[in-house]
């Protein structure tokens, strides 16, 4: 990207809500580039569903300084969007409802045939009526701190795993004191047991003519064969 170019807007579509980690180039340096013409040049970002770099849920946790002035959430807005303090649009009709309703999202009240919507984030002071899309915003809130709540009850169960009480730790040190003991005897078994087959192999050459050498039997038989046809 041109970045000494005046842009009036431009659209970012990077990464999505997938993105993860750190941006690396060479999209380090468009996002980077998007930052300073919007900051020189006062080009309007216009981010896509995420802003690039974004986390999904919290947001710009790698400090990336990316903040778009116009946000289009699709489907439905991500928790990061809470972050967001642009003018904010959420557009198109690519869930059907019977999907929609297996995961519980509610999607906003499109008017008409549009597949597009403004979201009006402007701090109400006076009671009003509230009409659908109050409703749809109210509801998506309170879908949000649902959200939240149970991103954090994940954390605390993972933090539980990585960190497991000392009795559970007893428990995996028996366990392995019991197996090295298991492994031990089964040692001990196989040695006895190749013991034996060696004490029985050798018994079996003692009662046997054959000295157990290949070459050296080979060499009898062909003595013993001579001895025969001399006689003859």
């Amino acid at each position: 990207m041109a970045k000494d170019k005046k842009y009036d807007a431009v659209v970012d579509a990077i990464f999505g809500f997938s993105f993860s980690g750190l941006p690396r180039e060479p999209f380090a340096s468009i996002i980077n580039d998007m930052i300073e013409m919007q900051k020189d040049n006062s080009t309007i970002i216009i981010s896509v569903d995420v802003p690039s770099g974004w986390n999904v849920d919290e947001g710009d946790t790698a400090n990336l300084g990316l903040c778009p002035d116009v946000l289009i959430s699709l489907t439905a807005p991500k928790l990061c969007s809470e972050q967001f303090k642009g003018r904010h649009f959420v557009g198109g009709r690519f869930l059907p409802p019977a999907v929609a309703s297996i995961f519980g999202i509610k999607m906003p009240p499109y008017p008409g045939v549009k597949q597009v919507m403004e979201i009006n984030k402007s701090k109400r002071q006076e009671p009003r009526q509230i009409d659908s899309n109050d409703d749809w915003e109210a509801q998506y809130e309170a879908y949000c701190i649902e959200k939240e709540k149970v991103i954090a009850i994940k954390d605390d169960e993972q933090a539980a795993k990585n960190d497991p009480v000392p009795h559970n730790r007893e428990g995996e040190e028996e366990w392995a004191l019991q197996y090295h003991n298991y492994c031990i005897m089964k040692e001990t078994e196989l040695a006895e047991k190749e013991r034996r087959q060696r004490s029985e192999d050798l018994d079996g050459n003692n009662n046997d003519a054959t000295s157990g050498n290949w070459e050296t039997d080979y060499a009898r038989y062909l003595t013993a064969k001579e001895r025969e046809e001399s006689k003859d």
